[in-house]
């Protein structure tokens, strides 16, 4: 692996890097935040302080005005004015208004022209013209100042309003003031009219702005006043209703897009006259001094970055060379992989070949167990086959782990009673013995036993113990088949039963005690299905000789000749109760069971076959009889498989032998029935018992013979009685009655009219 190309040294460079930049980038971050936060800060707090300078001009010039209209106002000349006409006896007033008029202007206060207006005596005047005022085109716009309801106030003047001639035609900002000075329940006569030009305004705000533009908004938020002239008259209604309106301070600043970038906004409103005076200035003039203090910023932590990386680069070499000493020397050991090198940093190669070696440890543990297993498993296969050396067995038993401080041992066989009635079939036998094994290998301890095993059919297992005392061990030996048998009771739903031997000394005597326990199992012929059966037991008491039941024999051949299977089946429980009845060797009651089959065969020799050929296992008669582990399974598989099918043989025969004497019955009726035939005459004929010939008869066509000779007859006689001209005592002869009164009497009977009559019906 390439130290040069290693992904841990690079991430361990990445590391150190990162551990040494993060707190500069931080630091230069903060720096940069903090003051582009500072700086916009002095910016607005500049910008508010102008606007504060700005309206204090702007205001004073206003109050200037304002207060020049007042004296001239309350002047004895303007108090004589408003009572003259406009009159040639009255001129030297007139002369004396234009002068006080053009005096009015000549302070440099920034009024552009002052209208004095008379509404009673009807005439307007400045100091260039003097005019009707009734004549004035557009009065409407003179008019509406008189109309509002304030006595003095400020007012815009657009360029779209008609302007009266002889009046300033620039654009400004008129002050208003009614005549006479405000008198409770006194109506204006008049009108005095101050007018001060935008580009008197435009002159204040230029000496105030630098970088931004001022403006003034009126209350309708119109400009009146902008440090740009192409501005004034310009109406940013929806700019003021979205931004200004909803502010409840009267100064603040904020920030938006404004003719199309984006700009910060500093404004305050007068309290004066409610306008609005506004310092509109982009975001980037406000924040180029932040800007430059962040590229200063970025060079210092750029300068910094390099110096950590070559520092990183050098640390991480020296921590790397431990680690690549582990990798060269982990290399030699095997993969799981042919490129784990390229996919994986160090530690994943480290630990991708430990978890390989741990892999090739643990299979090779599982290998060496499971072959330990079936060696195990093989010696217990040759114990009980009588293979195993007597001097090699306490050698084995040390190599395998098991005990040879055993004093006694038994051997256990466990045999599936039936799997009728169960949720499983005959193909799962194998796989059921396997699940009882790894039952009684989890119930028994294994320093008390051998593996368990299947052998022959059967589940087999070596228990061992270190007692000396019989009764003892024949007490735990039966509560552990309990136990066993109870599990697999509820743990696969089967019965089973359990033959135990007899205890034995010394473990190469397992092949005895294998048929000791198989021995006692045979002995559950005569007991019920789920028995746990000792060798000793069993044996005690045993009779070698039998009384065979010849008697209850001869009943019941008879009664499967007579084809009663009810009371077949009835002899069959009294031959089991009478064979079983007494203890004996199994042997000895298999050999009563070979007896009857023998003579049950002689039943169906004389028709040609025997049991052996109507038999449908897989196994010979005898055969499946000596596999036969209980009495039901006996008492089922005789009336099943084996009385059943004799009296099916017979039935079957003798079916054929009704047929064939019904038939011939039935030819003599169709050949002889007009002579004097009878059933008498019939059995004479056939060489047969009447009676035996009446319940054929009748069994296999329903009807009795002389119902049915006489039915034929009648058959015959219509017959004649509609195909010729015979009489009826000719037809009655002809039919076998030697009467024809007999004839026709039966020919009422069946037919229900008499022969006569039934021909002229048919006529």
């Amino acid at each position: 692996m390439n130290m040069g190309l290693s992904k841990y040294f690079i991430r361990m460079v990445g590391f150190i890097l990162l551990l040494g930049t993060l707190p500069i980038l931080f630091l230069g971050l903060f720096s940069y935040v903090k003051s582009t936060a500072i700086s916009r800060e002095q910016v607005i707090k500049g910008n508010m302080s102008m606007l504060f300078q700005t309206e204090m001009r702007v205001e004073q010039l206003l109050k200037t005005v304002e207060n020049a209209v007042t004296q001239l106002q309350s002047s004895s000349l303007i108090q004589t004015m408003k009572d003259r006409m406009l009159t040639q006896f009255d001129f030297q007033y007139f002369d004396e208004l234009f002068y006080q008029l053009h005096h009015l202007q000549s302070y440099e206060n920034g009024i552009q022209d002052v209208t004095l207006v008379n509404y009673p005596q009807d005439w307007i005047g400045n100091n260039r013209m003097l005019t009707s005022l009734s004549t004035l085109p557009n009065k409407e716009s003179i008019d509406a100042y008189m109309q509002s309801r304030q006595n003095a106030y400020w007012a815009r003047e657009l360029p779209t309003e008609s302007i009266p001639p002889g009046m300033s035609t620039t654009i400004g900002i008129n002050f208003i003031k009614k005549l006479p000075l405000q008198v409770q329940n006194q109506k204006p006569v008049g009108l005095f009219i101050a007018k001060i030009t935008s580009a008197e305004l435009n002159k204040i705000l230029s000496n105030s702005a630098s970088l931004g533009k001022t403006m003034i908004l009126d209350e309708d938020y119109r400009v009146i006043g902008s440090t740009n002239d192409s501005d004034v008259g310009k109406s940013l209604w929806g700019y003021g209703e979205k931004l200004l309106r909803p502010k409840a301070e009267q100064e603040g600043y904020f920030e938006s897009e404004f003719e199309g970038e984006a700009s910060g906004v500093t404004f305050l409103k007068s309290a004066y006259n409610g306008w609005s005076y506004i310092y509109v200035i982009p975001i980037s003039e406000i924040t180029k001094e932040s800007r430059v203090i962040g590229w200063i910023t970025l060079l210092v932590s750029l300068g910094v970055g390099l110096i950590i990386l070559a520092t990183s680069f050098i640390i991480a070499r020296r921590m790397y060379l431990p680690i690549k000493q582990l990798v060269d020397t982990v290399k030699g050991l095997p993969s799981s992989s042919t490129n784990d090198e390229h996919k994986s940093d160090e530690f994943q190669f480290i630990g991708g070949r430990f978890e390989k070696m741990k892999d090739t440890q643990a299979r090779l543990e599982n290998q060496i167990q499971t072959q330990v297993q079936f060696l195990r498993e093989l010696f217990i296969f040759k114990l009980f086959q009588g293979k195993v050396k007597p001097s090699e067995v306490n050698e084995k038993l040390s190599l395998y782990g098991y005990s040879e401080n055993w004093k006694r041992l038994n051997v256990i066989s466990i045999q599936i009673d039936s799997l009728k009635d169960t949720r499983y079939e005959e193909r799962n036998w194998d796989l059921l013995l396997f699940a009882i094994s790894n039952i009684v290998s989890e119930l028994i301890p294994a320093h008390r036993r051998l593996s368990p095993i299947q052998f022959d059919h059967f589940q087999v297992t070596i228990l061992g113990t270190e007692s000396e005392n019989v009764q003892e061990v024949k007490a735990e030996l039966f509560e552990m088949a309990d136990r066993i048998q109870s599990t697999v009771h509820n743990v696969l739903g089967l019965e089973i039963s359990i033959g135990i031997s007899n205890c034995y000394p010394h473990i190469s005597d397992t092949p005895n005690a294998y048929q000791e326990s198989i021995e006692a199992l045979r002995y559950r012929m005569r007991l019920s299905e789920a028995s746990i059966l000792l060798h000793e037991d069993v044996q005690s008491g045993v009779s070698q000789t039998l009384r065979y039941p010849e008697q209850i024999e001869a009943e019941l051949i008879d009664a499967i000749k007579l084809t009663d299977i009810a009371r077949a089946e009835e002899l069959i429980e009294a031959f089991l109760e009478s064979v079983f009845s007494v203890q004996m060797n199994f042997r000895v009651h298999q050999m009563a069971f070979v007896r009857l089959l023998v003579d049950l065969d002689k039943i169906v020799q004389p028709y040609g076959i025997s049991l052996s050929t109507i038999h449908e296992g897989n196994h010979s008669l005898f055969q499946e009889l000596f596999e036969l582990k209980t009495v039901n399974e006996l008492r089922a598989w005789l009336q099943d498989s084996i009385i059943s099918r004799i009296v099916g043989i017979l039935e079957q025969q003798r079916n054929s032998q009704y047929r064939r004497l019904s038939d011939h019955m039935l030819d003599l009726i169709h050949e002889r029935f007009h002579t004097d035939l009878t059933l008498e005459s019939c059995a004479k004929a056939l060489n047969y018992h009447p009676n035996y010939l009446k319940r054929v008869f009748r069994g296999e066509l329903g009807i009795n013979f002389s119902d049915y000779l006489i039915q034929y007859r009648m058959n015959i006689a219509k017959q004649l009685l509609l195909d010729s001209d015979m009489k009826i005592s000719e037809i009655a002869e002809k039919i076998g009655y030697s009467s024809s009164q007999n004839f026709i009497r039966n020919f009422r009977k069946t037919e229900g009219t008499t022969p006569g009559q039934f021909r002229e019906n048919a006529i």
